[in-house]
């Protein structure tokens, strides 16, 4: 996706319309007079590995600007990056710059960080899955060492559960000692609500 400077067209449209003949190179006058030109491109999504471990895609994008001597002397100027936060991209972007200056060079840095990205995207993938599956393995491995554990000594794990025992119509003493002595005996905690409501 390609956005253009609505400001840098319209300003480049009057003086050449002021000046149908074009622009003569030894006028420094009227060259300072056309605006720099930029582009803000959206480059492919990028896949990053959240804290949480999932995978997230987003969308970076370069701000391109030209120099008025583009391309003969100077490559475009990167003025901003939008989520593009790699080094490895950013030295991708200096490096094709680098090649490519005196020639034109826009397409070809817009093509060689879509490359950049997908190399990055397949690591980042790749690494995800590897997270995944060791994460499945773990769970897989703790599932049998929880049961055989439990066949072993099954007093020594413990099990949290919450319950409410409602008997409204036992108001003996020695009874509601009984539902404590069988809670007891069972591990269970909770609340027995004894006595009329």
């Amino acid at each position: 996706e390609l956005t253009v400077n609505d400001g840098s067209v319209e300003a480049m449209k009057k003086v050449l319309l002021d000046n149908p003949e074009g622009i003569n190179g030894n006028d420094d006058s009227e060259i300072n007079k056309l605006p720099t030109l930029s582009f803000t491109i959206k480059l492919v999504q990028l896949a990053s590995l959240e804290y949480s471990g999932q995978l997230k895609y987003i969308h970076p994008s370069i701000t391109v600007e030209f120099p008025l001597d583009y391309p003969e002397s100077s490559p475009p100027l990167v003025t901003k990056t939008v989520r593009l936060d790699s080094t490895e991209l950013i030295n991708a972007i200096t490096m094709c710059l680098e090649e490519q200056s005196g020639e034109e060079c826009a397409m070809q840095l817009v093509m060689s960080l879509n490359e950049q990205i997908e190399i990055q995207n397949e690591r980042t993938v790749q690494e995800h899955e590897k997270g995944v599956k060791k994460k499945e393995e773990q769970k897989a491995k703790s599932i049998p060492e929880a049961a055989a554990a439990l066949q072993d000594n099954p007093d020594e794990i413990p099990i949290i559960g919450r319950r409410i025992i409602n008997s409204p119509y036992i108001l003996k003493p020695a009874k509601i000692k009984d539902i404590k002595k069988c809670a007891d005996e069972l591990k269970l905690g909770g609340y027995a609500k004894v006595g009329k409501p």
